[in-house]
């Protein structure tokens, strides 16, 4: 009778920290507090409009001294072929309109180009 009570009370100090351990660690689970969330709200933007005439404004600039280009733009053609027309502002200091064409190449070599890979895919045979 003594060993098994001495067998049982060396699994109860065993199994009574275990099972002590396991309860709270599901209590602790079961009971944990969400996490916080914070309230988002858009941020607003204070906006004032004032009213802008149309007018007919001719730029002029006045300076003294060298200027210098804040920017400079060095073109390299991709295709190749002759040039057979430009834009007549196409110069240094001009100011050109948005799409407008700058430069008209001779569309032949390109075509040629693009016909040379569809003849061979014509003439070759398909399984």
């Amino acid at each position: 009778m003594k060993q098994i009570i001495y067998r049982l009370g060396k699994v109860l100090l065993v199994l009574v920290p275990v099972a002590a351990v396991l309860a709270a660690s599901i209590y602790l689970v079961t009971h944990k507090p969400g996490p916080s969330q914070k309230q988002t709200t858009e941020a607003v933007q204070t906006l004032r409009v004032i009213s802008a005439p149309v007018v007919d404004l001719v730029s002029r600039a006045e300076g003294y001294g060298v200027a210098e280009p804040v920017q400079v733009w060095e073109a390299v053609a991709e295709v190749r072929g002759r040039v057979t027309a430009t834009h007549p502002n196409l110069q240094p200091g001009q100011l050109i309109k948005k799409d407008s064409l700058l430069v008209r190449i001779d569309p032949t070599e390109y075509r040629l180009a693009v016909s040379r890979p569809e003849a061979t895919i014509a003439k070759t045979p398909w399984p």
